[in-house]
């Protein structure tokens, strides 16, 4: 997986245009073919993958013009479309839609209930009460777009990536720490997870919820350094901030738990420092995340993280169903100006910009990372 930025005045019309790029039938079938050595069904699976990316666009642009009123509902059909884009694509090469069995055409989430007397909740409770259970397996798999996003979207480098680039070093984040995000996805099984799950493991959503007083799952990382040594180690230099005493305190056992990182603390965080000699791993250690804008995050929870795809995915089909079988109760929220709309105004366009970029990056098994051209550096 190698890290790629992309420079452009309209970054997410860019994006999309390199989604379109799956959209060429041939390309795409020669690839599956290449993928899962089959060619019976290729070139069915590429047509219904450009049908399913044409959707997704319409529908994110439709949301684009809706208020929030409705919006939801909206892109999460888009997802949904550009998860199957994604699942036609990486699954075998005799997949296709009209092959799949009912079990796997539904969403593969119960659909919540939303109670008259949810109106008046606090939004704490609010975010804890709106859930849903993962459907249970299908011999092995899981079951429903979520289920069969979730075991197809994992980028899972096997070593870290080290760039050498004008003296400096270039560490690919996700693959340099083992994260102990869910290792066997079909853990996910029957699993209950609310919309505060889904929240909480977005780490854009940061500046909100501390807004609001809550504590976000993750320490913003300030500073993040490589230096090439003479005998092509890597000495990396990691800082965090905006951590209360016992965040520090996890953070500096859980960088001691494993071998050759040194650990200091600071007043809001703590500098964390690994001479790191390129072939060998670490071990497992503190989640590091780094989310399509660049901002570096690590995990605080003991629980397991979400595959990301699935997180937006999950949060916005719970948002969906909201605004489709409840809008007695979400046109009072947004009438009375409950703070669940603010949650929600502060998610989708997080959502919106992070989802078909996700996408993209397992399509390409790349991380791009699209910006406009005064961030150029």
């Amino acid at each position: 997986m190698n890290s790629k930025s992309i420079y452009s005045d309209n970054p997410e019309k860019t994006l999309w245009w390199m989604l379109a790029g799956y959209k060429n039938i041939d390309k795409v079938s020669q690839e599956i073919i290449s993928r899962h050595s089959s060619s019976d069904n290729a070139k069915k699976q590429a047509k219904q993958i450009k049908h399913c990316l044409e959707q997704a666009e319409e529908y994110f642009q439709a949301a684009s013009v809706t208020s929030i009123a409705t919006q939801p509902l909206l892109l999460y059909y888009g997802m949904v479309s550009l998860s199957w884009a994604l699942v036609l694509y990486k699954a075998t090469g005799d997949y296709a839609l009209d092959r799949l069995n009912p079990d796997h055409l539904e969403h593969g989430l119960s659909r919540p209930l939303f109670q008259y007397s949810s109106r008046d909740k606090p939004l704490p409770d609010l975010l804890t009460e709106v859930e849903t259970t993962v459907s249970p397996l299908e011999g092995s798999q899981l079951r429903g777009t979520f289920g069969l996003l979730a075991q197809h979207s994992r980028l899972e480098p096997s070593s870290a990536s080290l760039t050498k680039l004008d003296g400096t070093v270039v560490v690919t984040m996700r693959s340099l720490f083992e994260a102990k995000s869910t290792k066997n996805v079909v853990e996910l099984a029957g699993r209950v997870l609310s919309l505060k799950d889904f929240f909480f493991q977005t780490p854009d959503m940061g500046p909100f919820l501390s807004e609001l007083g809550f504590r976000p799952s993750f320490a913003v990382v300030t500073q993040f350094t490589c230096q090439l040594r003479t005998d092509n180690s890597v000495l990396i230099d990691l800082m965090t901030s905006r951590c209360n005493e016992a965040e520090i305190n996890s953070l500096e056992a859980s960088f001691r738990e494993h071998p050759g990182w040194t650990v200091r603390r600071l007043p809001s965080g703590v500098h964390a420092r690994l001479h790191y000699q390129e072939g060998k791993r670490t071990g497992p250690g503190p989640i590091v995340s780094e989310t399509v804008h660049g901002h570096r995050y690590i995990y605080l929870p003991k629980d397991d993280l979400l595959p990301d795809p699935a997180r937006f995915l999950g949060a916005m089909f719970l948002l969906g169903m909201l605004v489709r079988y409840s809008p007695h109760v979400w046109m009072h929220f947004i009438d009375n100006r409950h703070p669940i709309v603010d949650a929600v105004e502060a998610f989708l366009p997080i959502a919106k910009r992070t989802f078909p970029n996700i996408i993209l990056n397992n399509l390409t098994g790349d991380s791009f990372r699209f910006s406009p051209p005064h961030e150029a550096r």
